[in-house]
């Protein structure tokens, strides 16, 4: 009997820490994610950080039906799950940068500007930075296309940086070719100009660390080590379309560009 009470206890302890355990991982995963700027990672997070939720709901379920095979179903949903939503990042993700694409930025804009709409919103001002590289088709012609792409995913690693650095949402997408959107929210302009003068000086940091030379010397005419970037930031206002909220971005990036 002391055997048998002994087994059962034991078991009973293993089930408890095992839900603990789920519990705390989920926790994690979740904290984690409300660190992360980067919407699309931070969606990747809380999809993961379901999982335990699945599992321990799985091991509930059968506990509670007396039936341990009924474990299984929550564990195959969230694989499912899992796998479905893997599916929809691939398809919505550029592969070589791993931001989001451009169809599923339009997607988001819209459903961003149908948020500005609802009068119950009372989220902060909505900005769209459009990001292109200074000459970078001399980084191709000099280079080849391989190192382009290498400076591309540099400049990708950039505005995630830069993103960590403030609070509130942003959402990064490759608009295409050399060029970036970030769509953001942010309380006042001052703070959306910071952002842009945080970019440009991160790219700086990075282009010195991406310099091969072992005394880290700055050649300011190499386009390869030296990428510079023009940003157009344009602000949401009633009535603005999808197209004319790229457009108001788009002009002040023209404008910023000419300049450069």
């Amino acid at each position: 009997l002391l055997d048998g009470f002994g087994s059962i206890s034991f078991f009973i302890v293993e089930i408890l820490l095992l839900i603990l355990l789920l519990i705390a991982a989920s926790v994690r995963i979740m904290t984690s994610a409300a660190d992360l700027a980067d919407a699309n990672q931070r969606h990747v997070q809380l999809v993961c950080a379901s999982i335990p939720g699945f599992l321990l709901g799985g091991l509930l379920l059968a506990y509670y039906l007396q039936n341990p095979t009924l474990a299984d179903l929550p564990i195959m949903v969230s694989l499912l799950s899992y796998f479905l939503d893997a599916t929809s990042r691939r398809i919505s993700t550029d592969k070589l940068t791993g931001l989001n694409n451009r169809q599923y930025l339009m997607s988001f804009v819209l459903q961003e500007i149908q948020a500005q709409h609802d009068p119950k919103n009372r989220a902060p001002e909505l900005y769209l930075l459009m990001i292109d590289v200074d000459f970078f088709k001399q980084v191709n012609d000099r280079y080849g296309h391989q190192a382009g792409d290498q400076a591309l995913v540099r400049i990708a690693d950039v505005l995630k940086t830069s993103c960590a650095c403030y609070p509130g949402k942003a959402f990064l997408a490759r608009f295409g070719g050399d060029e970036f959107i970030i769509v953001w929210e942010a309380e006042e302009a001052d703070i959306v100009e910071d952002f842009r003068k945080k970019i440009h000086m991160t790219m700086n940091q990075f282009n010195i660390w991406a310099y091969p030379k072992a005394d880290h010397s700055f050649d300011q005419e190499d386009p390869l080590y030296n990428l510079q970037l023009s940003i157009g930031i344009g602000k949401y206002r009633d009535g603005m379309t999808t197209v004319e909220f790229l457009k108001e971005a788009d002009e002040d990036l023209y404008r910023i560009k000419k300049a450069h």
